[in-house]
């Protein structure tokens, strides 16, 4: 299965926003249910609840994630060279 979806752009966006939608649900559902008392069972009601939680995931990834991981590719491998060459110099009083 995984050799026939690896280059797919829609299984890799799925993925994407599994980890923010696991995070983000039970929020969403807790204020529609409970907070603003949605009655269970209606369908309308829950598909309106998945897609609130697939928008939320999304603005997360977003806002969050997508900025995360550029912060983190910053200080990736390249970088941590620099830093391990800048202690080094700066612990034997050499400058880089």
């Amino acid at each position: 299965m995984f050799e026939t979806t690896k280059r797919s752009s829609l299984d890799r966006g799925i993925g994407e926003l599994s980890y923010p939608l696991y995070l983000s649900h039970g929020l969403v559902a807790g204020l529609i249910y409970y907070r603003w008392g949605a009655p269970k069972g209606v369908l309308a009601d829950e598909l309106a609840t998945i897609a609130l939680c697939l928008m939320v995931a999304y603005l997360f990834r977003i806002a969050v994630d997508d900025k995360v991981e550029i912060w983190r590719k910053r200080f990736s491998e390249p970088g941590r060279k620099k830093a391990d060459a800048y202690r080094k110099s700066a612990t034997q009083g050499v400058a880089v």
